[in-house]
């Protein structure tokens, strides 16, 4: 399911039934760490760092991606 700006009950609701995350966001990996949800984050073109800050800090550097072509 793809929701672009959805409101914050939505975005935190889709937590509750998710199996898996793929996203370019911050916020939803964030979300995904501390669910513990697997996920992948796939890098955006800005604020990117944030992204791999986080996932250095909690030892998940192996969920990003750098490019959505290596979704494989």
């Amino acid at each position: 399911k793809t929701l672009i700006a959805p409101s914050v009950n939505d975005f935190v609701g889709l937590f509750l039934n998710a199996a898996y995350v793929i996203t370019d966001s911050f916020h939803a990996t964030a979300y995904s760490l501390n669910f513990g949800i697997p996920f992948t984050a796939i890098a955006p073109e800005r604020f990117s760092t944030r992204i791999a800050s986080i996932l250095e800090l909690t030892h998940t550097e192996d969920r990003l991606l750098a490019d959505v072509e290596d979704l494989e």
